[in-house]
């Protein structure tokens, strides 16, 4: 659990500008969200990027948002360094 209330407070802010701009852009609200998440070893562009040797362990985070039509709309990825990392996953039941 974290201990930072502010941490969540600020996470949950940033989910809903999120679904608040899918649904302006698409028109729809998010419908299903797909999280993948591996570690591997940074190339040497991310290396450059992130100010890290080349080869060093990191997470690569694909995020895959669907509308609800279940059409595939917004494709994402991150590069995270370990000591630079929170993960925090929240989800909920969809709407009957």
């Amino acid at each position: 659990m974290l201990a930072d209330e502010g941490l969540l407070t600020r996470e949950r802010r940033v989910g809903t500008r999120v679904a608040r701009v899918f649904r302006e852009l698409f028109d729809q609200d998010v419908g299903r969200s797909d999280f993948t998440i591996e570690s591997i070893a940074s190339g040497e562009r991310t290396s450059g990027l992130l100010d890290i040797p080349i080869g060093s362990p990191i997470l690569l985070v694909e995020t895959l948002l669907r509308g609800r039509d279940e059409v595939p709309r917004l494709l994402s990825y991150a590069h995270l360094t370990s000591n630079r990392l929170a993960l925090f996953v929240s989800g909920s039941a969809p709407s009957a």
